[in-house]
């Protein structure tokens, strides 16, 4: 991998010491290393130089940021100016920064498991319908005329519009981009008004081990052209969760980091406290239940690993004719009564498990989502339907608690059966999220697990 030492006193403003005319244009950029106690980048420069990428010598990514920005580079036919100290012997941490780089499915033990994409409500309307974030150039492409500030203002390389990026969530960054949007003007500022949207929080290792991460130094983690949401993103915040208000990128910030915390129960405790038992007991008499005080607030991801590793038992349980399959009938009867005794439906199977409640409504003719957070059970369920079934069935998997691609009202009828709207940990945003996508006439019949049963 090529790169050129600038010469002692060389900045990315002064002429190019390393082509004939002096020139750079869109073929060169720049890793400045400085001296001095700084941690944290800057980028920029690309207008009037090459574009640069600044990083204080203490920094303890310097190395590991260096071979990925000159991998990146690499692979996008720039050559690279390398800036630093004179007393920094150059070559040989270069050599063993490369020599040390990973490969591109490791996750490094650095890596956050929780990343994050901000945008407007406007926008997420449509990622919502496509079923992912689009990048810049994708949305270009589609004749949306949405200008590139970074391209713009900071005169990024061309290809950095093919990526959609994401940040850490413990930064504010990507409420940053949001705002400077709204101003049309590259914005730093945490605590100036803005209008938020919605932080879209991903599982950033999940994406790393599938082959989408790209790594390019300067940011986290960037995905090419497309970020399917489902399997990837974990949930998201939309700022219409929250009492009116005056925002900030800081104050949406915390505020959805927050809630995206209760979300996914990072924070686990085997009983909800005293404000959330008033918050169940709302909703138990909101859907007729007599108490849901001993909620447990689960992990997403305990969850999941949890029911993919019940597949064959749960299966097997459903079709020995025993209790949880008596039960599984009854629900199904409860449900068909409130349909229409005619007509095909579009119908969601939330939590679907291995597909009892969908398999048997596909029988019967209607268009069934399969819907469950173990991609397990959604294999399972795949299996047991049939050949001529399965044009009219769909899988996805998603929390129930944030059924991410799916549009607003666009069924007819959904049924959550077993214990998935009593275990998710949060029964209230299960239940809104279930209206949500139900049409304005829509039936719901759910199962709510209580401490009369």
């Amino acid at each position: 991998m090529t790169y050129f030492r600038a010469p002692i006193g060389w900045q990315p403003s002064d002429p190019n010491p390393f082509s004939d005319d002096g020139s750079y244009g869109f073929g060169w950029s720049c890793f400045f290393i400085d001296g001095v106690d700084r941690r944290v980048n800057f980028c920029g420069g690309g207008k009037t130089g090459p574009y640069t990428f600044r990083l204080g010598a203490d920094s303890p990514s310097l190395w590991r940021s260096l071979a990925d920005f000159l991998r990146y580079e690499g692979e996008h036919g720039r050559q690279v100016i390398l800036s630093c100290p004179d007393s920094m012997e150059l070559d040989p941490l270069v050599d063993r920064a490369l020599q040390d780089l990973p490969g591109p499915t490791a996750v490094r033990p650095q890596d956050p498991k929780w990343v994050v994409h901000s945008t407007t409500s406007e926008s997420w309307a449509s990622i919502r319908r496509d079923g992912c974030v689009k990048s810049l150039a994708a949305l270009q492409e589609e004749g949306k005329k949405i200008s590139g500030l970074g391209r713009d203002e900071l005169g990024e390389p061309v290809d950095y519009a093919d990526y959609v990026v994401l940040g850490r969530i413990d930064e504010v960054k990507a409420e940053h981009v949001v705002s400077s949007r709204q101003k049309r003007r590259i914005v730093t500022e945490a605590d100036v008004p803005y209008q938020p949207g919605v932080r879209l929080y991903f599982d950033n290792h999940r994406i790393i081990a599938a082959g989408l991460a790209t790594r390019d130094g300067l940011h986290l983690t960037k995905v090419r052209n497309r970020l399917p949401l489902s399997r990837y993103m974990v949930a998201s915040v939309r700022v219409s969760e929250f009492p009116s208000q005056t925002w900030t990128p800081r104050a949406f910030w915390e505020a959805a980091n927050a809630l995206f915390i209760r979300k996914v129960g990072a924070r686990t405790t085997p009983t909800i406290g005293s404000r959330r038992r008033g918050q169940a007991a709302r909703l138990s008499r909101h859907v007729g239940c007599e108490d849901m005080t001993e909620l447990s607030v689960n992990s997403i991801q305990a969850i999941r690993t949890a029911w993919d590793s019940r597949v064959e038992d749960y299966a097997a349980m459903l079709a020995d004719g025993g209790h949880r399959a008596r039960a599984a009938a009854l629900e199904l009867a409860a449900f068909e009564k409130h349909l229409p005794a005619s007509g095909v439906l579009d119908v969601l199977d939330a939590g679907c498990g291995p597909g009892f409640h969908g398999r048997r409504l596909l029988n019967r003719g209607h268009r069934v989502t399969f819907a469950d957070v173990s991609p397990e059970m959604l294999k399972e369920a795949a299996r047991s339907i049939s050949e001529q079934a399965s044009t009219r069935a769909t899988f996805l998997e998603a929390d129930i608690r944030d059924l991410i691609g799916l549009p607003d009202a666009s069924f007819d009828a959904a049924i959550s059966g077993g214990t998935v709207i009593s275990d998710c940990g949060d029964p209230r945003t299960a239940v809104a999220e279930l209206s949500r996508v139900l049409k304005p006439d829509g039936v719901l019949v759910s199962v709510f697990v209580t401490t009369m049963t």
